[in-house]
Formats: structure tokens, C-alpha cells, sequence
């Protein structure tokens, strides 16, 4: 996610109110990236990891009736992701004008703000917690209290779903990724093991055609972007771990 720079310092419900101002047209525009080739690289890519955790879980226990919160819901671009399976879906977000996008497109549902991480719900409340590039998005002494709540609403033998960015503590603007064994281990410090991660990344051919052909850089780029949102989901398989940029992680929570 690119920083505005008209949005100095970073404040996470500043930021994202105004992304929902600017693109309210554009629900996935006003959650991802400005550009429209890039944001549909990004949602095939998240679509993808996301399917295979979904599938997962399906092996494990049905689905339909399960209740899941939809932590940092956003636009409410996973609304009907998640009750196309059948779930019985909630969600919340610290941005009052993110959750008006969510609430138009979405009459139904049910979206309640929140201040300062904490969730209003009791304990044990949700058999899903699903968050989708979300936590990386704070700072990483907030990151430890937005796990800690997440695991304190999940019920006993739920599960959480983690998409989130992959890299070494170097946090820039608004992005505070983490390695893959450090978002293990934060979740274990609040009682939840990790049971399946896949990684990947947003983009294959845009890398590769830029450290071999720099000087196509500028003039290839919508193209490779295009082709990325096609070819990558169909080859993240046979990428190595050491290049990837994302991960989705299931996460259990101990009785």
C-alpha cells in the first residue's frame, strides 16, 4: 500500500477515512492501491490464498451457519465472499467513512466502528476471525493488542484467518510487516497455534522483466500488470518461500 504524502504523520482512521472520501466510487480503489490493473492483481492474488484457507477449514468442519467477524472490514469488499459460503458474517472498522461505503453496499449487514482495537463483543463470541491485510497496517506495539482482542472473541477450537505482509521489521508510512515465524509467534503469545500457512506474492512477471529489462519498465508496465493479475494466482505453487511478499496463515485457538 503506497503512503499519501498529503497525510503526514500516519494516523490509521485519518488515513482510511479519507481513502474512503476520495474513491467512494470505488470500493476495492478506496481499500487497496490507486491504480485499477494493480487492484486487480491484488484481489486475484488475495482471492486465491484465501479460497485455498477457506477450503482448509472445509476439509475440517462445514462452514455454513459459522459466525465470523470481519476484522478491518473496510468497503466490505469480503461480504459476500464469506456468506456466498454460507457464513453468518460481522464486521468491523476503525474508519467511520469506510464503513458508510460498506454499509451501501450492504444494507444488511452488520458493522459496528471501533476505537483503539478494542472489539464489542464478549469473550468467545465468533467461530471465524478473518482480517485481510489489515494488522500490518499498525504499528507493531498495536499489532500485539489487536491479536490479543481477536483471540479473546474467538471461541474455543475457532479459528483465525490472517492475510498479511511478509518482511524483516522495516516499517514505512503505514506498512509494518512481519517475518512469516514472527506472525506465528505473536499469535501463539495469545494462545493460538498456527495450523497451515501458504505464501505468495502480488506480482511474478512485472520483477523478473524489470531486472532484465529495465528499460521496459515504464513502457510494459500496464501490460505486465494485466498478465500478473492472469499467470501469478496459476504459478504461486512453485514460487520460493524467500520471495514471498504475503502469507495467509490459520491460526486455532487453545482450549
Amino acid at each position: 500500500m503506497k503512503r499519501d504524502p498529503a497525510l503526514q504523520p500516519y494516523d490509521p482512521a485519518t488515513y482510511w477515512n479519507e481513502r474512503a472520501r476520495r474513491f467512494a466510487g470505488d470500493p476495492t480503489r478506496a481499500v487497496c492501491l490507486d491504480d485499477a490493473d494493480e487492484n486487480r492483481c491484488i484481489d486475484r492474488i488475495q482471492r486465491h490464498l484465501l479460497q485455498a484457507a477457506l477450503q482448509r477449514i472445509e476439509s475440517r468442519t462445514p462452514l455454513p451457519g459459522k459466525t465470523v467477524l470481519d476484522y478491518g472490514c473496510g468497503s466490505g469488499r469480503w461480504v459476500t465472499f464469506l456468506r456466498d459460503r454460507g457464513l453468518v458474517y460481522s464486521g468491523v472498522d476503525i474508519a467511520a467513512q469506510m464503513l458508510a461505503l460498506a454499509r451501501r453496499g450492504h444494507l444488511d449487514a452488520d458493522f459496528r466502528a471501533i476505537e483503539d482495537h478494542d472489539l464489542p463483543y464478549p469473550d468467545k463470541h465468533f467461530d471465524l476471525v478473518w482480517s485481510v491485510a489489515v494488522i500490518h497496517h499498525n504499528p507493531y506495539d498495536a499489532q500485539e493488542q489487536v491479536v490479543r482482542e481477536m483471540a479473546r472473541v474467538l471461541r474455543d477450537d475457532g479459528t483465525l484467518i490472517l492475510f498479511e505482509g511478509l518482511g524483516a521489521h522495516a516499517p514505512s508510512g503505514n506498512y509494518y510487516p512481519r517475518l512469516l515465524q514472527e506472525w506465528v509467534d505473536l499469535a501463539g503469545r495469545n494462545g493460538l497455534t498456527c495450523t497451515w500457512q501458504r505464501g505468495g506474492t502480488y506480482a511474478l512477471l512485472r520483477p523478473l522483466v524489470n531486472r532484465v529489462a529495465p528499460w521496459r519498465r515504464v513502457s510494459a508496465a500496464g501490460l505486465l500488470t494485466r498478465l500478473d493479475a492472469i499467470a501469478t494466482p496459476h504459478l504461486l505453487a512453485f514460487v520460493p518461500p524467500r520471495y514471498h511478499t504475503r502469507a495467509v496463515m490459520l491460526f486455532q485457538r487453545v482450549r
